[in-house]
This record gives C-alpha cells, sequence and structure tokens, in this order.
C-alpha cells in the first residue's frame, strides 16, 4: 500500500493534463486497496492544485471527489 501515490497518478501521462482525473483515480484505487479516509483526505489537501486559496472550496472539492471515487469504487 505504500507505493500508491497521488503523485504517481499525477505523473501519468494518462493523466498528465487532467488532475482532477488523475485525483478520482487516485481515491478509487486507494478505497479498492483499503486506504482509511484520512489518509486519503490527507494526500488530495497536500497535493491541492487549484490556485484559489479558499478553504472552503479546497474542502468542497476533496469532499466531491472523495464522494464520487467511494461511489465508483463500491459498484
Amino acid at each position: 500500500m505504500s507505493t500508491l501515490s497521488l503523485e504517481r497518478f499525477r505523473t501519468s501521462s494518462k493523466y498528465q493534463d487532467r488532475p482532477a482525473a488523475a485525483d478520482i483515480a487516485f481515491c478509487v484505487a486507494a478505497y479498492a486497496n483499503g486506504m482509511d479516509e484520512a489518509r486519503i483526505e490527507r494526500a488530495l489537501e497536500d497535493d491541492y492544485l487549484s490556485r484559489d486559496p479558499s478553504p472552503s472550496k479546497r474542502a468542497s472539492y476533496i469532499r466531491r471527489t472523495m464522494t464520487k471515487a467511494r461511489d465508483w469504487a463500491n459498484r
């Protein structure tokens, strides 16, 4: 599990120009591998790419991303 990192998804040529898609892919993989939600949230928080400094927008983005990924992973 330690090899699963958001950076790996973000640097993949598949997601290079699509950071939101990389975030979703990371979260789906993290859920599928049993990573706890706090750790997933920290990874998204630590590597948040938006230039908008608004904490509420950041929190909302992270919450939406995790919800979408959790729903997809639980299919």
